[in-house]
């Protein structure tokens, strides 16, 4: 418990919430989570004033509907955000690969070469 009230722990991996300010108007609250949690890069800010200070709290402590989902649920959206990161990964590879072979083939003007390929099937 702070001075400012309870902080709810993410609703996902349990991590612990801390309020902070940021630079000199700004308030932060960030939690520490797992690796893979789907809220690992959620935090909220707001300007450092009285009245703000108690929505920031209010929407940190609301951010997910803790009553919906069931724990069979939340695994399931953090298995299908796990595969989407896995796919993103798979399609980052090839596009790198595809853009190292492009220019192998066509050299420094590849770009120009796809930029090509691309109206050929566009109307005039």
């Amino acid at each position: 418990m702070s001075e400012h009230g309870e902080l709810e722990p993410c609703p996902y991996c349990g991590g612990h919430a801390s309020l902070s300010k940021v630079a000199r108007d700004w308030y932060r609250i960030a939690a520490d989570h797992v690796t893979g949690c789907p809220l690992e890069d959620f935090q909220l800010d707001c300007p450092q004033s009285d009245d703000q200070l108690p929505l920031l709290l209010h929407d940190w402590n609301t951010r997910v509907d803790r009553g919906s989902p069931n724990n069979a649920e939340r695994e399931k959206i953090k298995d299908e955000i796990e595969t989407l990161r896995i796919d993103a990964a798979r399609f980052q590879f090839i596009a790198q690969d595809a853009e190292s072979s492009l220019e192998r083939i066509y050299g420094d003007n590849w770009l120009g070469v796809v930029d090509q390929l691309r109206g050929m099937g566009e109307k005039p």
